[in-house]
């Protein structure tokens, strides 16, 4: 069956209007993503769920890099002054 030029036409100016409500609904949403972590959140949706674990297992992550090492202001040099660091 062959489709009219007309048919044709209005169907595209109908797909091409949800498209186009689509678009403006998603560009007026605050997070129209919810499955990915906000950056402006620092990840804390994953604090928050109780993934911090087994996030830090996923990256392969050993010891050394969830020691508290202190703050920019007082560091903390034991690691440093051991040799433990390198």
């Amino acid at each position: 069956m062959l489709a009219t030029r007309q048919y044709v036409d209005d169907k595209v100016i109908e797909v091409k209007g949800y498209a186009d409500d689509q678009m403006k609904k998603h560009i007026a949403a605050d997070n129209p993503h919810k499955q990915y972590p906000l950056i402006a959140n620092a990840l804390k949706e994953i604090a928050d769920a109780g993934l911090s674990a087994e996030v830090l297992k996923n990256l392969g992550l050993k010891e050394a890099a969830k020691r508290d090492i202190g703050t920019g202001g007082e560091p903390d040099t034991r690691y440093e002054l051991s040799g433990l660091w390198l």
